[in-house]
C-alpha cells in the first residue's frame, strides 16, 4: 500500500520529466499536456483509478476532457488546456481561494476555461469542476442551489511548485480518497444564510376579514389572475403546461438532494402488487407512457391506477400527457376521453350514467369527423334487439324497405337512451372499423370519500371489461 510520501515523490518525478520534455519540444500540445501531466497526476498522485476516469464524455455543449466518478456517479469535470495557454494570476498570490466573478475572471484564458467546463457540468449534471493547463489547477462548484455559481469561490493551486509545497492541502481536496469522503462538499458546501422572518400581509391589515367588493380594475386584472393563479392543468395554453416541467441536469441535482431529505416511498403492500414509480423526462411520461402505448395495440382491456397524495400533480401529469408528450399517440391511435369526478353526482348509483354521458358528449364534440355515430352503426350496436322485434313490432315489413326503417326509428331512439348499453356498443366499433383503441382518463377521484372512491374503482373495472 502506497504512503502519502510516495504520491509526493510521484509529483516531483512528473514535474521533472515534463520540464525536460518542454525544453526539448518547445511548443507542447493539449494532448501532450494531458498525457504527460494531467493523466499522471490524476492517477499517480491523486489516486484516481482508470475505472473512475472517463475521457471525452459527450454533452450538448461539447466533450468533457475528463469526467471523474464517485460510486458510478459523475462528480468532477476536468477541462484541460495545453501547456502554452497561460493562466495569469495576481503576482504574489497568497490566498488559496478567489471569487469566480472577481479578479480571477479578468484573465481571458481562465475565464474561458471556467465558462467552458461549467457549461459541460450544467449539461452533464456534474456538480464540481476543475480547469487546468497542467501547471495551475482551479477547482470550483459549478452547480449551486444557494447562490449564483459565479458568486462562489474557486480553490486555486497556482503552480506545480505550489502544489508540492502545499501537497497535503492538494491531496486532501482532490484525491480520490478525499473526494469520496466528501472533501469537495465540505470545501464548497452550501453557505449558511440568516433565517428569514416570515410576515403575513393579513396581520398588518385593518379589518383583514372584511369582505372586499370587486372594483373597477377587476375586469382588467381578472385575465392575468386566471392565467397565473388558476389550476395550470385546466388552462388551454400548452406552453404554460410545458413550462411547469423543467428537465435541466442542474435542476435534477437539486431534486436529487431534496430526495435525500424528503421522499415519497411506495408502501410495501403496493410494491408487492406491482406498483412502479413514474420517472418523467422532457419528452416522455416514463413507464406510464410505455404501458399506455403497449395497451393501445392490445385487444385486452387494461386498467391503470395512478397513485399519489392530494396535490402531488396527478391531474397536471395527465393533462401534460394528453396535450404534449402523449398527444401523437392519442391523436393517431385512439379515441380518448377525460372524465373529471369533481363534477360527479352525489349519489353513487348515478355514477355509471354520469360516466357514459360525459364520454358521449365528448365523443360528439371531438370525433364527429369519424362518422361513427351514424344510423348503420347504431343499428349494429342494437343488432340483437332488432332481431328480437322482427317478429313483433316489425313483423311483415321487408328489412330493406322505407317502412321498415321508419318503424325501426322509434325503437332506436328509445334504446339510445340507455347509455350503459349504447355508449359501450358505439365505442366497441372503434377497434374493428377504425383500428382505434379507446382510452378513458378518470380524474380527481381522490377528492372524494373512500367509499365513493371504491365505487368508482369498481366502475372503472367494469368499463375496462366491456369496452376493452
Amino acid at each position: 500500500m502506497r504512503e502519502i510520501d510516495d504520491y509526493l515523490d510521484a509529483l516531483a518525478q512528473i514535474q521533472l520529466v515534463f520540464r525536460e520534455f518542454c525544453e526539448q519540444q518547445g511548443k507542447v500540445s493539449e494532448a501532450d499536456t494531458r498525457v504527460k501531466v494531467i493523466d499522471r497526476i490524476l492517477k499517480e498522485v491523486l489516486g484516481w483509478s482508470e475505472e473512475t476516469i472517463k475521457r471525452e464524455s459527450h454533452v450538448n455543449s461539447g466533450f468533457i476532457d475528463y469526467t471523474l466518478s464517485i460510486r458510478n456517479r459523475p462528480y468532477l469535470a476536468v477541462e484541460a488546456k495545453r501547456e502554452g495557454i497561460t493562466f495569469t494570476l495576481p503576482q504574489g498570490i497568497t490566498q488559496k481561494t478567489m471569487k469566480i466573478s472577481g479578479t480571477l475572471g479578468t484573465d481571458a484564458s481562465i475565464r474561458d476555461a471556467i465558462n467552458q467546463v461549467r457549461s459541460y457540468c450544467d449539461d452533464g449534471g456534474i456538480r464540481y469542476a476543475l480547469a487546468t493547463n497542467g501547471y495551475t489547477w482551479i477547482v470550483f462548484r459549478a452547480i449551486r442551489e444557494d447562490m449564483p455559481w459565479r458568486d462562489g469561490r474557486a480553490h486555486i493551486f497556482p503552480s506545480l511548485e505550489y502544489i508540492a509545497e502545499h501537497f497535503v492541502e492538494f491531496w486532501n481536496l482532490l484525491s480520490y480518497t478525499s473526494v469520496n469522503a466528501g472533501s469537495l462538499d465540505e470545501e464548497f458546501g452550501t453557505s449558511q444564510r440568516a433565517s428569514r422572518n416570515l410576515h403575513r400581509v393579513t396581520n398588518r391589515l385593518f379589518n383583514a376579514d372584511l369582505p372586499l367588493e370587486r372594483n373597477r380594475l377587476h375586469a382588467q386584472l381578472e385575465p392575468l389572475i386566471r392565467a397565473f393563479f388558476d389550476n395550470i392543468a385546466d388552462q388551454d395554453y400548452v406552453n404554460i403546461l410545458e413550462s411547469c416541467y423543467i428537465h435541466a441536469k442542474s435542476i435534477e441535482i437539486g431534486a436529487s438532494d431534496l430526495n435525500c431529505i424528503i421522499t415519497d416511498s411506495i408502501p410495501k403492500f403496493l410494491i408487492d402488487q406491482g406498483t412502479e414509480p413514474i420517472q418523467q423526462t422532457a419528452n416522455k411520461a416514463g413507464r406510464f407512457g410505455s404501458a399506455l402505448s403497449r395497451a393501445a395495440s392490445s385487444d385486452r382491456g387494461e386498467l391503470f391506477l395512478v397513485l399519489g397524495g392530494i396535490g402531488s400533480g396527478k391531474t397536471t401529469f395527465l393533462k401534460r400527457y394528453q396535450r404534449t408528450v402523449g398527444r401523437e399517440l392519442l391523436q393517431d391511435r385512439t379515441v380518448w376521453f377525460h372524465v373529471d369526478f369533481l363534477k360527479a353526482p352525489l349519489d353513487a348509483k348515478d355514477l355509471e350514467e354520469f360516466v357514459w354521458r360525459e364520454i358521449l358528449d365528448q365523443f360528439r364534440n371531438r370525433y364527429q369527423h369519424t362518422e361513427l355515430e351514424v344510423r348503420q352503426n347504431i343499428k349494429k350496436v342494437f343488432e340483437k334487439d332488432i332481431r328480437a322485434i322482427r317478429e313483433t313490432g316489425l313483423r311483415g315489413l321487408h328489412e330493406s324497405s322505407n317502412q321498415f326503417e321508419k318503424a325501426l326509428s322509434p325503437y332506436l331512439e328509445q334504446w339510445q337512451q340507455n347509455l350503459s348499453v349504447y355508449v359501450p356498443g358505439l365505442l366497441s366499433l372503434c377497434k374493428p372499423r377504425r383500428d382505434l383503441a379507446v382510452v378513458i382518463f378518470v380524474d380527481n377521484v381522490d377528492q372524494l370519500s373512500p367509499g365513493y372512491q371504491a365505487q368508482i374503482f369498481l366502475l372503472a373495472q367494469r368499463v375496462t371489461r366491456i369496452v376493452h
